[in-house]
């Protein structure tokens, strides 16, 4: 695999990461859809009766009956992106270390 395609496959795997995670997922604070990894700010006890702010990942709206879908493509596909943007970025160092 020459220097050029794998640059290329990282840049693919950046647009899958991000388009994925932006397509099913919603970033932000006291969100419509069902929360996927988000925390709390403002609450003390872990009690679910003390009501804070919330902020991070929900789904969509349109995808609230199914959360299982952005978790694991908005969520889990991105991550699985990141490792493999890694591992070309391992290989590309190890080659060009080589010759």
């Amino acid at each position: 695999m020459t220097k050029s395609a794998k640059i290329l496959c990282l840049l693919i795997l950046l647009g899958v990461a991000a388009g994925s995670n932006l397509l099913l997922t919603e970033w932000g604070a006291d969100r419509q859809g069902v929360p996927i990894l988000t925390a709390q700010l403002g609450s003390t006890s872990p009690s679910n009766s003390v009501q804070g702010h919330g902020f991070g990942l929900y789904s969509r709206v349109s995808l609230n009956e199914t959360p299982w879908i952005p978790m694991t493509f908005g969520l889990l596909l991105p991550l699985v992106c990141v490792g493999g943007m890694a591992y070309f970025l391992v290989r590309l160092d190890s080659e060009s270390i080589g010759s």
